[in-house]
């Protein structure tokens, strides 16, 4: 039998950037990712946005592919050369550094990436790309983004690998 593919994914961090939470910071990752990657077939591998760890090449040593999460944060906008003009939600400049970094990476290993949703707008900046800073505020016609106040598990727009 053919070894499983084992998939870095990305992980979220909470407290790293408050002066409040330090010494308590944690990584975690919602579970339909890892059974996503289970059911696909492979085996899940964390890899917490933790300077240190994410620049050791040891992961990229272990991983047959790269999976770069969501979250509930925006990418800062200097990183796509535009000043803030519209919302910005909560940054996590350090998830963000280390997620493009790992895209990098990635790519340059020739190692499979898929972005999701956040995930796939911090692959887009990594290679040149710009964003929406506030989608709602500079895009009239786009559609409905968020399942609120749907359960996430119900779809809210189609979307099209290729």
């Amino acid at each position: 039998m053919a070894p499983k593919p084992v998939i870095g994914l990305t992980a979220d961090i909470e407290g790293f950037e408050s002066p409040k939470r330090k010494g308590k910071e944690r990584f975690f990752l919602k579970e339909a990712y890892f059974n996503a990657i289970f059911l696909a077939g492979g085996v899940p591998l964390l890899i917490p946005a933790y300077s240190q760890s994410v620049r050791s090449s040891a992961y990229f040593q272990m991983i047959d592919g790269l999976v770069v999460t969501g979250g509930y944060f925006d990418i800062d906008p200097r990183l796509y050369g535009e000043r803030p003009e519209f919302r910005i939600d909560e940054l996590k400049p350090e998830r963000t550094k280390l997620e493009i970094y790992l895209i990098k990476k990635a790519r340059k290993a020739g190692i499979p990436q898929l972005g999701v949703c956040g995930g796939m707008q911090a692959m887009n900046v990594a290679f040149g790309g710009s964003l929406y800073q506030d989608i709602p505020s500079q895009l009239h016609s786009a559609i409905k983004h968020e399942q609120k106040p749907s359960p996430v598990t119900k779809p809210t727009h189609k979307v099209n690998i290729v």
